[in-house]
Formats: C-alpha cells, structure tokens, sequence
C-alpha cells in the first residue's frame, strides 16, 4: 500500500476553546482544542488533539493555519500549529480500511472498554474529598457544562486538578467552593470521577 503525505489547501482559521482530559493509561493529560472550519456545507466547528507544545502555544481567540481535507474537511483537517510536527498524518490507498478500523475501535471503546473502566473506578476506587474550584461551558454545536475540581489523592501529595461534563442542571446547582465525594483509581489517582455525577452507583 502507497502513503502519500496529506495536503490540502491552507486556510485562517480561528481556536474557540481549550480543555484537557486525564489519560487513564498514563500518568498524563490528553491535550485537545476545538477550531472553526471555514468550509461551506459541514459542521462549523471541529475537535483535535494535539501534544502538551502545541496545546500551550495556543489560547482561545489565537489564529492558526488550517490544511483542509480534500475528502472529509469537517472531520480530518489538520492545524497547522506552529512548530507542531504534522509528518505523520498520512493519507493512503487504504484510508477505508483505517477509517472502519477506527471506527469500529471507537464503537468497542465507548460501549464496551469505557463502562467498564467507569464501573470499575466507582467499584475499587478510592473515595477522597473534593472542592469545586471553577465552571464552565463550551458553546459551540451544543452546550457543554463543565465543573472544575480538585482533590488531594489518598495517601497526600499535590492536588489534582480535573474537570467533569454534568448537566446543565448540575451544574446550576453547585457553587465554587462546594465539596463533594471524589473517586480516583488506585494506581493512577489522575484518572477520578465526580461520585453524585457518574454514570453509576454503589449498591453493596
């Protein structure tokens, strides 16, 4: 199979928000920015994940390059970050076959891998207190409402900042400040979840 370096036509475009996520296979973050797409026809905004450099080089309202996508410019167009290494995003004869690959690992992920890390983190992790710190939403396609905290992992050490998309009336209800049951796993405290607003409950 042939690979081709991807090229596309380069285009101004604009980043309107910003958000990190814990990784839970590593001790890390998961950095993400969210930019319009200045082409007629497809959704006005797009998500993309870029490295720890990348993401600090950017703030909310900064102008960057867009390489559009020839086939899919709402979905796999790429940032032109300066000083971002983009060498390896390829386009092939087999872009189908990744493209269903990736979807189907999508599909096990999101029904089957991610419960079932969700329900062990509520069953075998460690409850600690946590503290609203901050709150926000992201309004862009639809609005998402975040709430902000922090917590310190059981055992001490430094606070660990996190943040949780709730409900719109959740995140009415809770006022910086306001403390509530955080559960971190065991071996990665980073990866937590806020107790009142998982997905699932302790029962015994």
């Amino acid at each position: 199979m042939a690979l081709v370096q991807f090229k596309g036509p380069l285009v101004p475009t604009e980043i309107v928000d910003r958000y990190t996520r814990n990784d839970s296979d590593s001790d890390g973050y998961l950095h993400y920015v969210v930019y319009r797409v200045p082409v007629a026809g497809v959704a006005p905004f797009a998500t993309e994940m870029v490295d720890e450099a990348s993401y600090n080089a950017t703030t909310v309202g900064s102008k960057v390059p867009l390489q559009i996508s020839p086939l899919f410019p709402g979905r796999d167009s790429v940032l032109r970050i300066p000083g971002r290494d983009t060498t390896g995003i390829l386009w092939g004869s087999g872009f189908g076959s990744v493209v269903m690959l990736g979807m189907g690992a999508l599909i096990v992920y999101y029904i089957y891998i991610l419960p079932n890390k969700t329900r062990g983190l509520i069953k075998r992790g460690i409850p600690v207190v946590g503290r609203l710190v901050d709150k926000s939403h992201s309004n862009h396609e639809s609005i998402a409402y975040y709430l902000h905290y922090e917590y310190h992992p059981d055992g001490g050490g430094e606070p660990i900042h996190s943040k949780q998309s709730v409900r719109d009336s959740d995140y009415n209800e809770q006022q910086i400040g306001d403390l509530f049951t955080v559960i971190h796993d065991r071996k990665n405290p980073k990866f937590s979840v806020i107790y009142r607003y998982g997905d699932y409950d302790v029962i015994g």
